[in-house]
């Protein structure tokens, strides 16, 4: 009897560890401590944002998201080749940009851009186009300042956030900075 017992607490703990290893293996979010459990929004005329205070850690880096959420209907959606996510703190300015796979089409017709690697670092490819959400969650690089506690977190709190989408139909561009 006691043999069995040592047998089956030795399988439990065998199965705890490969469980911790892969929960330790997916993105991990976390909410500090020190920051508040509520979300930053801010509303205009043609989008909604949404700034949350989780820290998402993936293979090493740190990530805070901003949702985004288009006010049409998924019609008007379907219109949009191309959308910049921008937001900015007092730590620093990240863009995202996100287009339809048709977009860099359109480009290379008109010999604007030779192929999806003529654009800039950071751009994200993902289809606008018939999505089943009219919101887009867009990670953003936690900052932190060095040998200083202040993060983007502070500076979001402290300071403020800009954020502007930009976007692209039919050739025209439009614009939207969202009030804080």
């Amino acid at each position: 009897m006691e043999t069995h017992a040592r047998v089956s607490v030795k399988g439990f703990l065998m199965l705890g560890i490969i469980i911790a290893l892969i929960c330790g293996c997916s993105d991990q979010v976390e909410k500090e401590k020190n920051y508040e459990n509520n979300a930053i929004e801010q509303s205009g005329l043609i989008w909604d944002a949404k700034v949350k205070p989780n820290i998402i850690k993936r293979s090493g880096k740190k990530y805070f998201q901003i949702e985004y959420t288009f006010k049409g209907t998924s019609n008007e959606l379907n219109t949009i080749d191309r959308i910049s996510f921008a937001q900015g703190t007092s730590l620093g300015t990240q863009i995202i940009n996100v287009f339809d796979p048709s977009y860099v089409e359109t480009l290379s017709e008109h010999n604007d851009h030779d192929s999806i690697y003529d654009f800039p670092p950071g751009i994200v490819m993902e289809e606008i186009k018939n999505r089943p959400t009219k919101s887009f969650i867009i990670d953003y690089d936690w900052i932190e300042t060095v040998n200083d506690p202040y993060t983007v977190w502070d500076a979001i709190r402290e300071d403020r956030i800009l954020i502007t989408i930009n976007w692209e139909k039919n050739g025209e561009t439009y614009s939207e900075t969202l009030p804080q």
